[in-house]
Formats: structure tokens, C-alpha cells, sequence
């Protein structure tokens, strides 16, 4: 969440989702020096944080600059796409508790169709 002034000078907000996107080539995991990082076959990228030594480099590599050094502990974190909930067939929290249905969660051709029916509703 971002606020800010429009051109008219009144105030307004920016609300901006802000998370891991769980790349298909995560450079965050090839930037890694302890190999701490890794992908699940479910997609989601994790950070093992018993292997963190928080060094950076995975912030560093991120083109979104996602992952946070918890400076109390010096390790990396990020969202893990709940890979928990997901591997107990369970959607992640995120798109469970999005009251505005803006976050989606399924295998890559469910959302090309909801996708395509967004679209349709809009054409």
C-alpha cells in the first residue's frame, strides 16, 4: 500500500499486491551460495531457512526484489505460496481470504480459462 497526491493534490491510495511470483527460473535460487532456495514440484519457490545464512544474495538476484532479510534472525524470507496447504490440496491463504476475488489460484490452463472469461465479459 502506497499513498501519494493525484494531480489535484488530494490524497489517494495505491493498493499493490506485493509477493514472491514464484518464477519458473527463480534467479533468487540461482543466486543462492548455500543452495538454501529451492523450487517445489507444486511451483512454489522456498527458502530453508535452517540452510539461510542471510547473506542477500537472493534479494539481490530477485528482479522484483521480494525476499526480506529478518535482521533478528539473519535469514532470508519471502512468501511461500503456502506449499503446505497446497501439497494438503488446499488453495493458499491469499487467494482463500481475497474478499475482492483478485487473487486466483490453480494450474496454469484453469487460469488461462478464467482468463479468457474475464475477457469475454469485457469484449
Amino acid at each position: 500500500m502506497k499513498e501519494r497526491t493525484d494531480m489535484s493534490g488530494k490524497f489517494h491510495w495505491d493498493f499493490i499486491k506485493f509477493q514472491c511470483m514464484h518464477c519458473e527460473n527463480p534467479a533468487c535460487m540461482l543466486g543462492c551460495p548455500e543452495g538454501a532456495i529451492s523450487k517445489k514440484e507444486s511451483g512454489a519457490v522456498v527458502i530453508d531457512e535452517n540452510k539461510c545464512v542471510g547473506c542477500g544474495y537472493c534479494r539481490t538476484n530477485c528482479p522484483f526484489n521480494v525476499p526480506r532479510i529478518d535482521t533478528e534472525r539473519n535469514k532470508s524470507t519471502k512468501c511461500d505460496l503456502c506449499f503446505d496447504r497446497i501439497e494438503h490440496g488446499m488453495v493458499p491463504s491469499c487467494a482463500k481470504t481475497c474478499t475482492a476475488e483478485a487473487i486466483s489460484f490453480g494450474t496454469k490452463s484453469a487460469m488461462i480459462k478464467l482468463a479468457e472469461e474475464r475477457l469475454k465479459e469485457i469484449a
